[in-house]
């Protein structure tokens, strides 16, 4: 797993982007690894109103960063 994260920021560093964003879940064993690289971390909460109307029916689409695997 840590040799992918390096793939991916090496992925990065040659498409000039100076970010890597993963969300995981906090009882993933992943995040002992990502720790190992002492990212900066942000943890964000998202507020948001409900509508009034009733919402169409969408299936959930979840991404993990071991999806990202070429």
């Amino acid at each position: 797993m840590l040799a992918l994260l390096k793939y991916l920021n090496n992925i990065s560093i040659d498409r000039k982007q100076d970010f890597l964003m993963a969300m995981a879940d906090p009882e993933d064993s992943l995040l002992t690894v990502i720790k190992k690289l002492k990212p900066q971390t942000e943890t964000w909460n998202v507020f948001a109103k409900s509508f009034k109307i009733e919402l169409p029916l969408f299936s959930p689409f979840y991404v993990d960063i071991r999806d990202m695997i070429p």
